[in-house]
Formats: C-alpha cells, sequence, structure tokens
C-alpha cells in the first residue's frame, strides 16, 4: 500500500491537493511513454546492427586468387585468367595445416582420364561421407611435381570455369566461390612483342593466393665495340677494322619443363661483315671465333653448343644458328632430402663474344652496316617439342617456341674523293697525279689506281689486241691491196676486249701511316671505307708543265650524333676541309667530294729580242765576206 502525507482539515485543501495530484501522475505517465519509445528504439538499432552482423558473419571470407608475371619480359594486361578447383579445403586461420577432400561427383573425380593423372600425385581415402574422399599428396609432391600436375591436366580442363578475371595493370583477381585447391590457366605475351606463351599454375586460397604466372619470356641484347651511342648499338670503323660483338642473354625459368628446352641464337651480319671463325673440330689449334659463357663457366663448342653458318654472300651476308644442347641441364632441381630449390643456373648470364671484319662491301655513309640477333625459345611446357630429326636441340616448324624480335647493331663508315683538275678547268681532268694519304683509320681504303683489259666474248669489245700486246680502237684493215694495210700489226680480227678500272687494297695496323695513291683517268682518287680521324693528302707528283701544290690539303671526318628519345644514337658524317666550313654533303656514292687545281707553270722571262739577234746574224755575215775578200785578195797576190 502506497502512503503518502496530506494536510488535514480544509477540504478545498484536500480537493486541490487531489487534482494536483492527478495532474503530476499524468505528467510522469508521458514521461514515461517518452523514455519508453526511447528504448524501444535503441532496442531496434541494436536488433538492427546484429541482424547485420549475422548476416557478415554468414557470408564468411572472401576467397580470391591475384595472378601477376613472374618477369618483368612480359605483360598479362587484357589477357583473361581462369580457375578451375580440384578440390575442396578446410584451413586453421591460427597454422598453415589444410585439409583437403573430394567430392565423388566432381568433375576431376569422375572423369577417368582425368582421375588417373590424379592418382600420379595423391591418395584418395574414404570418409563417413560416401561421397567425400579425402586427399593426401604422395611422397615428393613439391613445386616441380606441381607444375608437372599443372601440364598433365592442361587440355583436360572442364568446359566451364569456377571463376575467372581479366587483368588490368598486369594484375588479375579471381574471385572464386569457396576455399580449395585450384588450377589457374591463363597466358602473357612478350613486352617486346615476341609470341603468346602460355601459364598454368596451382595454389590453395585460404582465403587469398598469390600466382606468379609462369610466363618468362627470355630476351637478348647486343652490343659493339668502341660505341658512339649511350645503348652500345652504334659503332664507327674503317674497312678492315675488326668489330667486338657481345650478345647477351639470360638462362630462363624453366619451371615445368622436364625433357626439352629450345634455346637457339640466330645471328645475321649483312655483306658488309665478313665473320672472322676459323673452328675445326679436328684441329687442336684451331680453337674457333667464339666465346660463350653461362656464369663463371665457359661452353665448350660442339659439346655445349654447335654452330651452323652459311657461306658468305654480297647479297645476303653471313648468317650464324648458335644451337644449345641439352639446355634443360640448366634448370633448378629439387632436393627431396633437403628440401632445397636449387636454381642457381637460372637468372644465370650468356654471353656470346665474336668478331668480324668490316670489307670493301661495306656501305657507306648514314645507312650503316647491320647486325641482327634474334632468340627462339620453347614457350609452353605442355608441348616440349621434338626437334629436327638431325638436330633435337633445334625445333622443327610446328614446336611450341616464342622468338623475341631482332635486336640491331649498326657500323658506319664513310669515304672522300678527290678531283684533280688543271687551270681551274673541270673538264681538264689530270691522270696520274700522285699523292700520299696520312691518317689513323687507313686500315683498308679502296683506291682506283689503274686500268685493265678484260677479254669480253667475240667482238663485244671496244679494243683490238695487237701483235706487240697493245691495244687499239682503229679498225682492221685486212687487205694487202688496199691503202692503209693494217692487218700485219693485228692479234686477233675482232674488238674482243674492254677497259675496266682496276682496284688495289692496302692493309695496315691502323697506326699513323702514308699511303701512296695516284689519280685515275677521270682525275679522280677515291678513297672509301673511312671511319673518324684527319687524314692529310699531299701531293707528290703531277703532270708535266704544272706545279705541285704548296701545301698538302687537310680532312677532318667525324662521326656526329644526336640525342633521340632520350638517347644518344649516330646522325651523320661530318666533313672539314682545311679552313672551310664544316660540311655532311655527300655526292651519289656517299662519299665526301672536293676539287683540287693544279696551275700550268709559266716560262720564264728571256733577255735579249729580235734587234739582238738581226745583229748576230748581220755580224756573220760580215765575217764571212770578211774571210771571202781575205781570201780573194791572197789569190790576187799570188798570180801578181
Amino acid at each position: 500500500m502506497l502512503s503518502m502525507d496530506v494536510p488535514q482539515g480544509n477540504p478545498l485543501t484536500t480537493d486541490n491537493y487531489s487534482m494536483r495530484r492527478h495532474g503530476s501522475i499524468r505528467k510522469d505517465v508521458r514521461e514515461d511513454m517518452k523514455n519508453m519509445k526511447k528504448i524501444l528504439a535503441l532496442l531496434v538499432a541494436v536488433m538492427v546492427l546484429i541482424a547485420s552482423m549475422s548476416v557478415a558473419f554468414a557470408a564468411g571470407p572472401e576467397y580470391k586468387i591475384t595472378v601477376t608475371p613472374s618477369g618483368e619480359g612480359v605483360s598479362i594486361d587484357g589477357k583473361e585468367f581462369k580457375a578451375y578447383k580440384l578440390f575442396d579445403a578446410t584451413y586453421s586461420t591460427t597454422s598453415d595445416a589444410v585439409a583437403y577432400s573430394i567430392n565423388v561427383d566432381s568433375y576431376f573425380y569422375k572423369t577417368e582420364a582425368v582421375k588417373t593423372i590424379l592418382d600420379n600425385y595423391f591418395t584418395f581415402t574414404d570418409t563417413a561421407d560416401a561421397n567425400v574422399k579425402t586427399v593426401t599428396p604422395k611422397a615428393g609432391f613439391d613445386v616441380a611435381q606441381a607444375y608437372a600436375l599443372t601440364e598433365a591436366l592442361n587440355g583436360k580442363l572442364p568446359s566451364t570455369e569456377d571463376a575467372k578475371a581479366t587483368a588490368a595493370d598486369d594484375k588479375a583477381e579471381i574471385t572464386v566461390p569457396s576455399a580449395g585447391y585450384y588450377i589457374v590457366t591463363g597466358e602473357g605475351v612478350a613486352n617486346e612483342g615476341g609470341a603468346v606463351i602460355a601459364a598454368t599454375a596451382v595454389t590453395t586460397a585460404k582465403p587469398t593466393a598469390s600466382i606468379r604466372a609462369k610466363i618468362d619470356a627470355p630476351s637478348i641484347d647486343k652490343e659493339v665495340d668502341t660505341p658512339i651511342d649511350t645503348a652500345k648499338h652504334e659503332n664507327q670503323k674503317s674497312i678492315g677494322d675488326t668489330v667486338t660483338y657481345t650478345v647477351k642473354t639470360k638462362v630462363p625459368d624453366m619451371t615445368g619443363y622436364t625433357q626439352k628446352y629450345f634455346f637457339v641464337v640466330t645471328d645475321t651480319l649483312s655483306k658488309g661483315l665478313t665473320l672472322v671463325d676459323d673452328y675445326a673440330a679436328d684441329n687442336a689449334e684451331k680453337k674457333g671465333g667464339f666465346t660463350i659463357t653461362l656464369g663463371d663457366k665457359t661452353l665448350v663448342r660442339g659439346t655445349d653448343y654447335v654452330i651452323e653458318k652459311t657461306d658468305y654472300s654480297e647479297s645476303a651476308g653471313t648468317t650464324i644458328t648458335i644451337v644449345f644442347k641439352n639446355f634443360i641441364q640448366y634448370k633448378g632441381t629439387y632436393n627431396a632430402e633437403t628440401q632445397v630449390w636449387d636454381n642457381s643456373k637460372e637468372g644465370s648470364n650468356i654471353v656470346i663474344t665474336y668478331n668480324a671484319i668490316l670489307n670493301d662491301n661495306a656501305v657507306l655513309g648514314n645507312e650503316g652496316n647491320p647486325n641482327d640477333v634474334n632468340l627462339e625459345y620453347s614457350n609452353n611446357p605442355n608441348d616440349e617439342g621434338e626437334g629436327q630429326p638431325d638436330n633435337p636441340d633445334k625445333p622443327r616448324p610446328g614446336d611450341a617456341t616464342g622468338k623475341t624480335p631482332n635486336h640491331t647493331t649498326k657500323t658506319y663508315v664513310t669515304g672522300i674523293e678527290l678531283l684533280k683538275i688543271g687551270d681551274n678547268n673541270v673538264a681538264n681532268k689530270l691522270k696520274d697525279v700522285e699523292f700520299v694519304v696520312t691518317g689513323t683509320a687507313l686500315n683498308d681504303i679502296k683506291e682506283t689506281t689503274y686500268e685493265r683489259y678484260v677479254k669480253v666474248a667475240e667482238g663485244t669489245g671496244d679494243y683490238y689486241l695487237l701483235k706487240d700486246g697493245s691495244y687499239t680502237t682503229t679498225a682492221i684493215q685486212n687487205d694487202p691491196d688496199q691503202d692503209g694495210y693494217n692487218g700485219n700489226l693485228y692479234a686477233e680480227t675482232a674488238k674482243n676486249y674492254k677497259l675496266e678500272a682496276g682496284t688495289t687494297f692496302s692493309k695496315t695496323s691502323g697506326q699513323e701511316v702514308t699511303y701512296k695513291v695516284k689519280t685515275d683517268a677521270n682525275g679522280l682518287i677515291t678513297l672509301s671505307g673511312l671511319g673518324e680521324g684527319t687524314y692529310v693528302i699531299k701531293e707528290i707528283k703531277t703532270n708535266d708543265g704544272y706545279n705541285l701544290l704548296e701545301n698538302p690539303v687537310t680532312i677532318v671526318v667525324t662521326a656526329q650524333t644526336k640525342v633521340e628519345s632520350e638517347k644518344t644514337v649516330f646522325d651523320t658524317w661530318k666533313f672539314k676541309k682545311d679552313s672551310d666550313a664544316e660540311s655532311t654533303t655527300v655526292n651519289s656514292n656517299n662519299r665526301f667530294e672536293f676539287t683540287v687545281n693544279n696551275n700550268k707553270g709559266t716560262v720564264l722571262p728571256s733577255t735579249g729580242g729580235m734587234g739582238t739577234t738581226i745583229l748576230y746574224v748581220g755580224g756573220s755575215i760580215l765575217v764571212i765576206l770578211a774571210a771571202v775578200l781575205l781570201i780573194t785578195k791572197r789569190r790576187m797576190n799570188a798570180n801578181d
């Protein structure tokens, strides 16, 4: 019972109190109702939060497999990757322990051809659930066997994947439906334009996993000695110079390959380059012109690699094919006992060094003399190929291989032409004027220095051969009864000979040398195959009646470079004659052309003239007359 203190003796007062009391009660009820609404609202909010948390907990973790390329030489951008679940997986969140199982209705279990493959790697055990088998890997199941598994399964996968994703920014994120052991397939492409390369891998999503897709693309590069560019792909030489080439590549990741890996380098020298190679398998003194190292090991020709060459051709140059033998031997290996993966050879540098000589077929000017190299390599571990019947280490057409783009080096060379004229008349070309040329790059210069008569088909020449060994264009007159008979002078009765300009070559050590040359019938001295250097040309003998040049001509040749795409590369040849301005202008033969003039000598002045001559004549006459008179007088005296 509720007890309250009430004032006594005044009913109004009592009634007034009662009214006040009822009003207070109504006020309290209203406050209680407000508080109740707040509590109910709070309870609703809590229930919503709990419900949402329940939904979140019910959803579980998101299972995801992230695919990235395994090397810098490839990209997976825009490529689609698919995931197929081999086994279900349950795992501990606090340790690496994972238990695998498979449903007997699974494609991978019920498909006989696939189940036969799995039996090679796993043991399947019954469980309390007749529809489920536990999966245990057999002893020795390692990374290499995992790749072998993917190789065996590739091409035998279900028609529908469990999940897939397309790569962007060289990453593909595949959201898979649940934890499991997945096989992932896809492809990549070489960044430099090589062939597409297959990729297959397996991993466990618990809840996430990462795969570096097996899509390594080997690369290759070539450098030249004494380069004029920052990429070491260009140099300048003189004809006769030796060019040293260095080809660089690496042992690629061959995981997944078990029997064979093709690795073939093809090098093409243009017509201006002559390969230096004196290798003979049966001659110990002929070691050959190639040196190949793999890591710190020097490989042996004939044992570790073979070289196939084409004969030199002025149209196609020479092609060299280097075939590495049993290249799979450099693949990493797994030691099951020590559980150590030895891939010390993979990534090792392969360096090929050899020489070529710039020959007289070298192209002059800004075109350069190219040397191309590329690498052909295996690109699909699921199709290792058989190779050619006579060389199983060299792929045959149809074997799964990729090829790098050609990498090119260039060697630049130039030349000059001196035209010798008389009396500033370009039509007056002086033949057989002799010069000496001094320079540091006169290794092998081509010079037109002589003429020769060459026999051609009967009657198609320009000259007759005379009995004294000389030649003439004068027509033969064979009839002794006719005027101008000369048939007795001719060795042959038809024009059987043509006149050709001959060429000579002079090889030197590359030191500063003096080389003697003379102008041809057209007044030209042609010096081809020159590199950078200073060339001093001094006249030592000229034609009768002409004066020698007082000063030699100095030509400075420079290989000019430019910056292109942040790299220094060859631009053009630059020439400077004496104090003239520099020039990059060449003639149609890609040579710098200049003219040297000789003037005829002036007759020295003579003392005396015609008047003196007359006096001499007159005096002589007087002397003769005096003698005649003296003789006559003596005879007259004798008669008396």
